[in-house]
């Protein structure tokens, strides 16, 4: 039979061992890769209206390496910071952007994205919050890169990079292909 002081000795190692673990996965979802899933219609055909789940590089945009139009990304939404918004890069600094009127009392507008600002927009131009809605996006609020599906099965796997110009529908993908038909 084992004394108290063995017991509070294993008690205190184990609760030294679950901060440890704690804090690796911590760092780990934070700076490294997180698992996501996604919900809502905006990136539609890309990504299915609830259910997707997905893998975030957050180490792609920790180490700054550059974005680049076509890349899918998970931002802090800039309207509600406390929610994310997984969207596609269709403009980076330095870029004209021409938005399109959403509703018929509006113009056309040509917009320049200032440095150290992406524009935003989802895949379905009909139903989502965008750029076109908020502006040009701080590239401090990207958190990470999609990069890989994990859910549904049947669409495992990397994404493909592709890109569209702002406010254009967005073209149908071959799923096997990832190439636009």
């Amino acid at each position: 039979m084992r004394g108290s002081a063995e017991l509070l000795d294993e008690t205190r190692y184990n609760v030294v061992d679950l901060v440890k673990f704690s804090c690796t996965l911590y760092c780990l979802h934070e700076y490294v890769a997180d698992v996501t899933a996604l919900a809502g219609p905006s990136m539609l055909p890309t990504f299915n209206e609830a259910g997707d789940i997905v893998v975030v590089n957050c180490l792609h945009v920790k180490l700054g390496r550059p974005l680049e139009k076509g890349d899918i990304v998970i931002a802090r939404s800039p309207t509600n910071p406390g929610n994310t918004v997984c969207k596609r890069i269709l403009g980076l600094p330095g870029d004209l952007i021409l938005i399109q009127p959403q509703y018929w009392y509006q113009q056309e507008q040509v917009l320049e994205i200032p440095p150290g600002m992406l524009w935003l927009e989802g895949d379905n131009p009909f139903n989502s919050t965008d750029s076109r809605s908020y502006g040009p996006v701080p590239m401090a609020l990207v958190k990470g890169l999609v990069a890989f599906k994990l859910y549904p099965l049947l669409e495992f796997g990397p994404l493909p990079r592709t890109y569209r110009k702002p406010g254009a529908r967005y073209p149908k993908l071959d799923k096997e292909t990832g190439i636009s038909r």
